[in-house]
């Protein structure tokens, strides 16, 4: 997920459009990357959410039985803030037909993310116990479950199982936010060094930006009080 593989793949899966408009597969994995790369602060297109959203609705169109397309259009409805039509898309793609290892993997992150922490779980641990190969956002999802729940040492593991560029923020501020709910303050100083150093902007919008890919507010607030303990400085 660094910026720079980002823009190489948002450029070439654009361009794949622009000779077989109807491909609906590229349709949603170009909506899929507007939307998380939004959420890192990557300078994408002018009004992603909404972008992402008619490239979903267009795939949907063509194949209104794609598995995959219903669960991104699961994840551009928590973009928007709809909990219940998020739950209802990721259902939906569930009851299709028989998931795949990958698919469970990303309903459970797309449960943890709307504050279904018990559903997510379960879903994870069954992609996990199929394939132990996996992007690096399920152990941000399992984080979730566990920080939510007040599970800090749990917590703190996946989130160093947590493994990307140096230009993702949420790999240093859910280790730092971790480590100081268990009251290891000096073993985040490098993290909170690098987010303050390296995501000030982000750090000036932070709930915005942990806002528009996490429904529970409640955990937000844990994780901003979390790397506040750590000694971040957040707006």
């Amino acid at each position: 997920h660094s910026e720079e593989n980002y823009t190489t793949s948002r450029k070439g899966i654009e361009k794949v459009l622009e000779n077989d408009p109807n491909n609906v597969m590229c349709l949603v994995i170009l909506a899929d990357i507007y939307l998380f790369s939004y959420s890192l602060g990557y300078t994408t297109v002018e009004d992603p959410i909404k972008l992402a959203n008619t490239l979903i609705n267009k795939a949907l169109r063509i194949a209104p039985l794609s598995q995959f397309a219903h669960a991104i259009h699961a994840m551009a409805n928590i973009y928007m803030g709809k909990k219940k039509e998020a739950i209802e898309a990721m259902e939906y793609s569930f009851q299709l037909a028989p998931p795949s290892t990958s698919l469970k993997g990303a309903l459970g992150y797309g449960f943890a993310c709307v504050g279904e922490y018990n559903r997510g779980e379960t879903l994870l641990i069954e992609a996990l116990d199929l394939n132990p190969y996996c992007p690096w956002w399920y152990y941000m999802a399992f984080f979730f479950i566990y920080y939510q729940n007040g599970r800090y040492e749990e917590a703190s593991m996946y989130a160093q199982k947590i493994n990307v560029s140096g230009d993702v923020f949420l790999e240093p501020l859910l280790k730092a936010a971790a480590l100081a709910q268990l009251g290891f303050i000096s073993e985040a100083k490098a993290d909170v060094k690098r987010l303050n150093e390296n995501f000030s902007e982000i750090m000036d919008n932070l709930e915005t930006y942990l806002g528009t890919f996490i429904l529970d507010q409640s955990l937000i607030d844990e994780i901003i009080q979390g790397a506040k303990k750590a000694g971040l400085v957040v707006a």
